[in-house]
């Protein structure tokens, strides 16, 4: 499954990627929940390698549920260090 990014507010500049989510508890029309594991993948859009990250974090900050993570390290060093 594969979700285009582009009801985000970076003018579909990332994409939100997902697996491993299930229909809400209630079969309503509720959010979906996590089956476990890795459920998300962000990416970001740019002219260069530090704006995409810089889309891609901003995507994976508009996304939220209990215990989530993720990782802060991707593409840091690209480009001389860019953050």
């Amino acid at each position: 499954m594969a979700g285009r990014g582009d009801d985000g507010d970076d003018g579909g500049e990332s994409i939100l990627f997902h697996a491993g989510l299930q229909p809400a508890a209630d079969g309503g029309g509720g959010a979906p929940v996590t089956a476990g594991g890795r459920v998300l993948t962000a990416v970001g859009l740019g002219e260069s390698v530090g704006e995409a990250r810089r889309r891609a974090y901003g995507r994976i900050a508009a996304v939220g549920f209990e215990n989530g993570y993720y990782r802060r390290d991707i593409a840091e060093v690209s480009e001389g260090g860019a953050k």
